[in-house]
Parts: structure tokens; sequence; C-alpha cells
């Protein structure tokens, strides 16, 4: 069984999350993205699905927003996510597209 197929080993770390039950959901959610659409799509096709699986959950979730990074009372540059979750969680997408291309040897 592949880590995607089997999610348990978050309730090893969940307890130390801050905003657990959201997190808990969030995470839950990814995988049943990922083994309903596989790998190989674009970023956008994967946050749709994603924002629209997390709307169901009955969470808000709010695409492409700017969110400044602060330090100590300072902006200190720009940041743009792909997705806020219940306005506490911040995620970035970013999937790896796996192409297989088919070698052709010749003797």
């Amino acid at each position: 069984m592949s880590p995607v197929e089997d999610w348990r080993w978050i309730r090893v770390w969940s307890n130390r999350l801050k905003h657990r039950d959201v997190s808990e959901k969030i995470i839950g959610v990814f995988f049943q993205v990922y083994n309903a659409l596989g790998h190989g799509f674009l970023e956008a096709v994967y946050e749709r699905a994603f924002a629209i699986a997390l709307v169901e959950k009955g969470l808000c979730v709010r695409t492409q927003i700017e969110v400044p990074p602060w330090f100590r009372g300072h902006k200190v540059g720009d940041f743009s996510a792909d997705m806020l979750v219940q306005d506490c969680i911040s995620l970035n997408l970013n999937p790896a597209a796996v192409l297989m291309f088919p070698i052709r040897l010749s003797c």
C-alpha cells in the first residue's frame, strides 16, 4: 500500500498541529483528489479540484490571494498563496509532473 493510499501516519504527529481539525481535513482531501486524478495534470487542474473538494467538506477556501509576510512588524516581501483555507492555513500546490518518454533501441 502506497503512502497516498494510507494516510494513517498523520495520527502520529497530528496532535502537534496548530489547526488540527482543519489540517486533517485538508490532508484527507489531498489524498482523495490525488487518488481520483492521479499525476500529470497542470497545477490549475489540481487547484480547482482541491478547492471543490475542500468546499464540499465545509471549509472556506480562497484562491490566488496576496499574503504579505511580516517579521517583527516589518513587511519583508510579497507572497501569493495558491489557497487560503479557513483564513488560517496557506497552501501552495506544486504538482510534480512525471513524463515518461518511450525509448527505442536499435541494434
